[in-house]
């Protein structure tokens, strides 16, 4: 009987000890199976900031890229109106000074051809002057030569010298008809050349005040079109100065808007914050589970609203601490600064949908805001 009962109590005890043996078995197979998750997460958590931070540099190389690209097509522009307003002041320059030139040109003209035209009035009165001298002296002749003729017949002829006298009459007055003749055309040609050459002049002066205005006009639209160019510089230079800037804060709200969607859309929710900060959901989170984040519940869920006033992250602020309340695990989110300051900032205690939320991120307009 003493046999039987040692059997049964080795038995019992052969027993306990293989239960141990297996509870052991399996509580190092639970550590084990804890301890690749927790190096599979971690591994996780590190792929993911590596992830972030390559996205991060990728974004300010991005930034500077576009940043580059725009400055260099605001020099393309500025040179290409620099181009068109220097050849439109070139054209304006030569058309100046051809305005110029030709007024010299009709001014040298004019004086030329009222030289010709005196030099021929001049020479004509010569001539006048010559011919009315050439018949004076004809005349002067014709009495000597009566006078000669009258010498030679004696006083008691008065019929011949009668015959004489009246002959160099005749002769006198036809000579005098002529110088009578010859002044009168003389006069007339005079006055027909001095009124031709005060209509030439007259024309001449015309021509000259309308090349004179020309060049005026010229002179004036080059002035004016200097002074153009000056003012457009200074506002092309303004004007690139202020869109500069406007890029520049685009760009930098573009970042903005970048860096707070990230922050929103990379948030991870446990099943409290699930509960409090989402209508529109259902999603529950079991022990162990990875925790969905805002993405993916907004993907899940596309009727969904969110208020982050809610979230855990709002009451550990830049630690981004959370922790279950029905498990009791602690979680830190990485980017807790830049959410929090968001919902402080911009969100507040509002309800968004997807579009909404957006739409709010995408109305931020200082660059500095995470600043």
């Amino acid at each position: 009987m003493l046999n039987n009962l040692s059997q049964e109590e080795a038995a019992r005890q052969k027993k306990k000890l293989q239960r141990e043996a297996a509870r052991k078995k399996l509580d190092s197979l639970e550590f084990n199976r804890r301890e690749q998750n927790l190096d599979a997460k971690q591994q996780k958590i590190k792929a993911e900031e590596e992830r972030r931070q390559r996205e991060k540099e990728l974004e300010e190389q991005e930034l500077a890229a576009r940043k580059q690209a725009f400055e260099a097509r605001q020099r393309e522009l500025k040179e290409q109106e620099e181009r068109r307003l220097t050849s439109q002041a070139e054209q304006i320059e030569t058309k100046k000074k051809m305005a110029e030139e030709a007024l010299a040109i009709k001014q040298k003209e004019a004086e030329l051809a009222e030289q010709r035209k005196r030099a021929e009035i001049e020479k004509i009165e010569k001539e006048n002057q010559a011919e009315q001298e050439r018949l004076e002296a004809r005349a002067k002749l014709i009495e000597e030569e009566m006078q000669k003729r009258l010498a030679q017949i004696a006083l008691e002829d008065q019929e011949s010298r009668q015959r004489i006298e009246k002959e160099c009459q005749e002769r006198k007055a036809q000579l005098e008809r002529e110088v009578l003749e010859l002044k009168r055309k003389n006069e007339r040609d005079l006055m027909l050349k001095k009124q031709e050459l005060e209509k030439e002049k007259q024309e001449k002066d015309a021509q000259i005040e309308h090349l004179r205005k020309e060049a005026d006009l010229a002179a004036k639209n080059y002035r004016e079109m200097q002074n153009k160019i000056a003012e457009e510089q200074e506002a092309a230079e303004k004007l690139g100065e202020t869109t500069s800037k406007a890029r520049e804060q685009k760009l930098a709200a573009g970042a903005v808007h970048k860096k707070a969607l990230a922050a929103v859309y990379e948030y991870y929710l446990d099943g409290d914050e699930i509960q409090s900060c989402c209508s529109g959901v259902s999603y529950s989170v079991g022990p162990g589970d990875i925790l969905p984040s805002v993405r993916k519940l907004f993907d899940q869920f596309p009727g969904m609203r969110i208020n982050l006033f809610n979230a855990k992250v709002m009451s550990s602020g830049e630690a981004g601490e959370k922790v279950s309340v029905s498990t009791g695990a602690k979680f830190y989110y990485w980017n807790a600064s830049d959410l929090t300051t968001l919902i402080n900032k911009c969100l507040g205690n509002g309800s968004y949908s997807k579009e909404g939320l957006e739409a709010k991120i995408k109305s931020i307009s200082d660059p500095n805001f995470f600043n």
